[in-house]
């Protein structure tokens, strides 16, 4: 996994949306889900040229 800075609000904001869908579901697919829907607002924020798009990209 890419290590990505937190300090970042959207970057926080996909962390804490990740943590909070595993702490309910657990290693489920439903969790995943969750932190994947995350991920894909973090990407349609950021400008797609940005530096660490394609970093997030590549969690997904």
């Amino acid at each position: 996994m890419v290590a990505l800075p937190s300090e970042h609000p959207l970057l926080a904001a996909y962390w804490n949306t990740k943590a909070f869908a595993l702490s309910v579901l657990g290693e489920s697919d439903a969790a995943r889900g969750w932190a994947i829907k995350a991920l894909e607002i973090v990407l349609e924020v950021y400008r797609p040229d940005h530096p660490q798009a394609a970093e997030l990209r590549e969690l997904l």
